[in-house]
This record gives C-alpha cells, structure tokens and sequence, in this order.
C-alpha cells in the first residue's frame, strides 16, 4: 500500500479514498471480534494485564492498513522502549531522536503509524518528543503531522483496572457490560502518575491523547479460547484433558488457583502448546 494523500486526488478518487478508510475500520473490527477474547472495548472502540492483546492489535492495526505487507510496510514503526531506549541517562538524547525520526518519516509519508510499545520502561521525558506532533499545530515546517497515528502500548493502569473488573464482577456486573467509562479515567490517572514513560508527562498533563483503551484481565474461558485458534492455526489438536491441564498451570488472581483472572493471560500458551504437542 502506498502513501495515499486524498488532497491530491480528483473527486472520485476521494470518494474512492473515504471508501476505502471505511472498510478498513470494518475489516479491523471484524478481525479483533475473531482473534481477540474478552476485549469488548477494544473490539467496539478500536494498560493493561500482560498477555491480554495489546500486540496483537497493534499487528491488525497494521494489517488492516497495509494488507499487502502489514508490519513489514515501511510507514509502519514498532518503537519498543527497552530496545530503543535502553540506558535512562541517555533520555534527552533520545528526546531529540525521536523527534528528528518522526519528522523525517512524516515527511516522506504522512499517514505513517507510530506504535510506542513498553512505554511504562520508556526513560522519562523521551515521550515528550511527540508532544509538537500531536499538539493541535496545522503544520510544522510545511508538514502536516495531524494525519499520523501514534499508539501508546504499555501497562499503565493494570493493577486499578485489575482492582475494579474484580470488584465489578464481585457485584454481579457481567463483563460484557464494564463500560468504557468505567475504567478510562484508571488508565489516564495511572498514565500521568505512575513511575514509567509517561509520568507527569506533558502529553498527558495537556490532554493530547485521544482516547485509553483498556484491556481487561483475562478469564479462564477466554485462555481455553487462545488455546483452541493457537492450536487451529497449527492444524493440531489435543484432548480436552491435556488442555484443561495447560490451564491449570497457570496463575491465577486475587487467588493463584482458583482466582478468575489469568495473571499472564495467553501469553505463555504458545510454549505450553509446544510441550504438550512434544509429550504426545
């Protein structure tokens, strides 16, 4: 997929665009409902329990937009915190780089996508650097940075998000029926003042970032259904009784065993799949 800029094209090929932007929406929708469980927010709306999603989605979101290529596309950038930015002395220097980077690939496209993962590891201050890019300027240099997509991933907020679905579910609230509005504000408190990449940051402080999707923590039936596509797409199968006992080597919460919430949602499965498969 090239870099389409819509002010350039004739009318019909504007329309052509439009269209094109929203069947994108409907085929990233449609993905999410099939390969990510127990996410309803996510699922309607486009920090978090390890193992819950968060890349997976960054990868739809990219293969949604550029389905010839996906994260191989060259306007799409995975920034991971602790492999970027490794030494926390070095923040100011990565500030500047950051900047220098996005500017230079706006340039070339700008409908770039952006995605910040472990931005709760990400050095203080690094994060600021997007600050003139998303602030609310018609154009920097000439450039017009508004048309960029920046997504923040991390693990802001998890232990209140936590706290709260489980108190939810303690009141017979069913977890289809959490609200976005229940958990944001855990999200974007969490953000501005928990140790990470975003504390006290300007960003959140000044109210740039659009929207927090929560991710809620996972239960044991929405594992057992990674387990069952993880083994579809292997085209394997096991025994109910071997996969019952791949769920019951996991950790759960508030309680290790019996607790609802998976601590590390489907993120171990993969490996656990493999031994299984290997024992026979």
């Amino acid at each position: 997929m090239h870099c389409l800029e819509p002010t350039t094209l004739g009318l019909g090929a504007i329309g052509a665009a439009i269209e094109k932007v929203h069947q994108t929406a409907r085929n990233l929708t449609f993905t999410l409902s099939k390969a990510i469980f127990g996410q309803h927010l996510v699922t309607k709306m486009f920090s978090w329990f390890p193992g819950t999603g968060k890349n997976y989605v960054a990868k739809f979101i990219a293969d949604a937009m550029y389905p010839d290529t996906g994260l191989k596309n060259p306007h799409f950038h995975l920034i991971i915190s602790t492999i970027h930015f490794p030494i926390p002395s070095q923040s100011y220097e990565y500030k500047s780089q950051v900047q220098n980077w996005i500017k230079g690939n706006i340039t070339n496209c700008q409908r770039s996508v952006f995605v910040f993962d472990e931005v709760d590891k990400m050095p203080p201050n690094v994060i600021d650097g997007i600050k003139p890019f998303i602030d609310f300027h018609e154009d920097i240099d000439g450039i017009d940075f508004r048309k960029a997509i920046f997504i923040f991933l991390g693990n802001t907020g998890a232990k209140k998000i936590n706290e709260r679905v489980n108190e939810l579910s303690s009141q017979g609230t069913k977890r289809e029926d959490i609200s976005y509005e229940a958990l944001e504000s855990l999200v974007s408190k969490g953000a501005f003042n928990e140790d990470g990449g975003l504390k006290k940051s300007n960003i959140i402080g000044q109210h740039l970032v659009d929207h927090y999707i929560p991710f809620l923590p996972l239960e044991r039936k929405h594992v057992r259904m990674c387990i069952e596509k993880e083994l579809g797409d292997r085209n394997e199968n096991l025994p109910d009784s071997k996969i019952i006992q791949i769920l019951n080597s996991l950790n759960y919460w508030p309680d290790r065993i019996n607790g609802p919430f998976c601590t590390s949602g489907c993120k171990m499965i993969s490996k656990k799949i493999d031994i299984m498969l290997m024992d026979g």
